[in-house]
C-alpha cells in the first residue's frame, strides 16, 4: 500500500508504553465503527489493519465464524478497550474480520474505557 500508513494493528503495549493508565470504566454494549478499531491486545501479527487474516492457521476459525454469521446466528459482542477516540481488540478478532469482509461497518462490542495519559 502506498498511503504512507503502516498496515498492521497497533499493539496495546505500544499505545500505553511509558504512559500512566488511570481509571478504567465499563461503558456497556454499543455499536462501534470498525474503522475506529486500530489495535490489538496480543494478536497484532494475526491480522492486518483492515482485519484481513495474515496467517494460515486462522483460516478454519475464520471460516467457522463466517458460516455462523452468514447463517444469521447471533454471535456474542466483541470486547474492546477505548482509548480516546480509538479502540483496541481484547477478544473478537475473527468476528471483526468476518463482519468487515461481508460489508458490515459496525460491530456490537462490550467497551471498557481506559484513561491513558
Amino acid at each position: 500500500m502506498v498511503t504512507g500508513r503502516e498496515n498492521h494493528l497497533v499493539d496495546l503495549a505500544t499505545i500505553t508504553k511509558g504512559k500512566n493508565i488511570g481509571s478504567r470504566h465499563y461503558l456497556g454494549c454499543q455499536e462501534v465503527n470498525i474503522t475506529k478499531i486500530i489495535g490489538s491486545e496480543g494478536r497484532c501479527e494475526d491480522f492486518d489493519r483492515s482485519f484481513n487474516p495474515r496467517k494460515t492457521h486462522n483460516k478454519e476459525r475464520w471460516l467457522n465464524v463466517a458460516n455462523v454469521q452468514l447463517a444469521g446466528i447471533p454471535l456474542p459482542p466483541v470486547e474492546l478497550i477505548q482509548i480516546n477516540d480509538a479502540y483496541v481488540v481484547r477478544d473478537g478478532h475473527h468476528r471483526i474480520s468476518v463482519a468487515k469482509a461481508i460489508g458490515n461497518r459496525y460491530v456490537d462490542a462490550r467497551v471498557t474505557a481506559w484513561n491513558v495519559s
